[in-house]
């Protein structure tokens, strides 16, 4: 076998054939309901899948997941939040509303889109875009009311106290949010609600951030906090160009408070603040985002292991890009400094 060929197997095309190919044998009738919807998933498969979160492709790939734990040892070595999420992808598969469309949600915490046609009160701000107010600070988003809607909609729905994105558990003792007097480190700041949140409290955030996108409306939302939050543009990791977060904080005062959401490139991140880890005398907590990549669970718990206690945020994601058993992964790794 080529090495095509061998890669040809794992691919996301091969894969949805596999899948039509199960549903043909044994979930055609009942899982897709009549032909006309076979036949749409096989014209999907000649055509290429134009984005990976597709109603078809996530459908396919709860059945694979559904298909995998039909073995009940498998099922035994999950834990119940997993167990959870296998039951409501059970109980769901089939819920269609009055229209015939399938009717679900990604995972059992999330509420649908809100009716309103301006849930959040979001205004037009003079430089064209919209902006929604959080703990009294103005967060800039785009120049579309729909765009903006459907953005903050998946932030409130990210940090509802189920979801396994949430950074920070309301009343967590184990995990505190950044205190009074903290310095913040936000690591992937996107629009900035991280460090928004917690501006009245904290001493400095340094907001890093390399979208152009994002650092404009950075610079709106931070407008008037240029004492507070320095907005630092670039790419941080551990490679040659990256902002290196040892590097930069030597004659600073050290961050207290981590939050790192860097899209699958937290890995490099935590390989360029090796001496912030090891620092036993310095009280530092952080937050890593862990579902961008199959295996970060496990290497990010083995590396900060002997410096810090480790918790989880609660609850899993599964329709991830790199899609394979066990299906299953955490969000967020929360690591608290050992006393």
């Amino acid at each position: 076998m080529s090495i095509q060929e061998w890669l040809g197997r794992f691919s996301l095309k091969t894969r949805i054939k596999n899948y039509v190919t199960k549903i043909a044998i044994g979930y055609a009738r009942e899982a897709l309901g009549n032909c006309l919807e076979l036949h749409n998933i096989r014209r999907f498969i000649d055509l290429g899948l134009p984005y990976l979160n597709s109603r078809l492709d996530l459908r396919l790939a709860r059945l694979e997941i559904l298909m995998h734990y039909q073995d009940a040892k498998l099922v035994e070595r999950l834990e119940p939040d997993a167990i959870k999420m296998l039951e409501y992808f059970k109980n769901e598969f089939f819920n269609r509303d009055g229209n015939g469309d399938h009717l679900y949600l990604p995972v059992p915490y999330y509420e649908p889109m809100p009716n309103s046609p301006n849930p959040y009160e979001l205004q037009l701000s003079p430089q064209g875009n919209y902006f929604v107010t959080s703990n009294g600070v103005p967060i800039f988003l785009f120049e579309s009311l729909e765009a903006s809607i459907k953005y903050w909609t998946l932030m409130m729905r990210e940090q509802t106290p189920d979801s396994p994105h949430l950074y920070i558990a309301e009343n967590d003792s184990a995990f505190p949010p950044p205190g009074v007097g903290a310095v913040l480190a936000d690591v992937g700041a996107a629009e900035g609600f991280f460090t928004a949140k917690y501006i009245h409290l904290i001493s400095k955030a340094y907001v890093f951030e390399c979208e152009p996108v994002w650092l404009e409306r950075l610079r709106q939302t931070f407008a008037g906090y240029e004492r507070k939050v320095e907005i630092v543009e670039g790419m941080v990791g551990c490679r040659e160009g990256e902002i290196k977060l040892d590097d930069f904080f030597k004659g600073k005062a050290p961050p207290t408070f981590i939050k790192m959401d860097v899209e699958g490139a937290e890995g490099r991140v935590l390989r360029g603040m090796k001496g912030l880890i090891e620092n036993t005398s310095l009280p530092m907590q952080m937050a890593v985002c862990l579902y961008h990549r199959w295996e970060d669970e496990a290497v990010f718990t083995d590396m900060l292991k002997d410096y810090f206690n480790i918790s989880y945020s609660k609850n899993y994601y599964w329709q991830m890009l790199d899609h394979r058993p066990p299906f299953f992964r955490r969000g967020v790794l929360r690591a608290l400094r050992r006393a």
